[in-house]
C-alpha cells in the first residue's frame, strides 16, 4: 500500500521538475527583431505573389520592365519598407542596396509569359527604415 504512494509521490515530482524545466526554457519569446525581418519577408513575398497572381509580373518580367516593376510593388509594400528589385538571371546587381542595415531578399522565379520562354528570376531586397 506505501508502495502505491511513493510510486505515485515520485511521479508527481517528476511531472513538476519537467514542466517548471520547460516553462523556464520556453519562457522567453521571439524578439521583435526576429518577428520584424519574418513579417517584412512574408510582405516581400507576398507583394510579388499578389502581381503575378494578377498578371502584371509576368508581363514586366517579360518586357524587361524593372521600373513598371518597381511602382508596383511599391504600391503594395508598407510605407517604412524601403526595397530594391531586379529582374535578371544568375547574377543579380545589388549596388542599391544598403550594407549596414539588416536586408532580407526573396528570389520569385518566371519561367514563361504567353508561351514564350523567358526564364528569369526577380529578387527583392527589403529593409525598413524611416519615410
Amino acid at each position: 500500500m506505501k508502495k502505491g504512494y511513493v510510486y505515485s509521490l515520485e511521479m508527481l515530482i517528476a511531472v513538476s521538475i519537467i514542466l517548471v524545466a520547460l516553462v523556464l526554457i520556453f519562457r522567453e519569446g521571439p524578439k521583435e527583431q526576429e518577428i520584424e525581418v519574418s513579417l517584412l519577408k512574408r510582405y516581400a513575398w507576398e507583394s510579388l505573389e499578389y502581381l503575378n497572381n494578377n498578371g502584371t509580373l509576368r508581363e514586366y518580367v517579360a518586357n524587361d520592365d524593372e521600373g513598371s516593376l518597381e511602382s508596383a510593388v511599391g504600391e503594395i509594400l508598407p510605407i517604412n519598407v524601403f526595397f530594391e528589385v531586379d529582374i535578371c538571371g544568375l547574377q543579380c546587381d545589388d549596388t542599391n542596396v544598403p550594407k549596414n542595415e539588416t536586408v532580407i531578399s526573396v528570389d520569385y522565379y518566371v519561367s514563361g509569359y504567353r508561351n514564350v520562354f523567358i526564364d528569369k528570376k526577380i529578387k527583392l531586397w527589403a529593409w525598413t527604415g524611416i519615410p
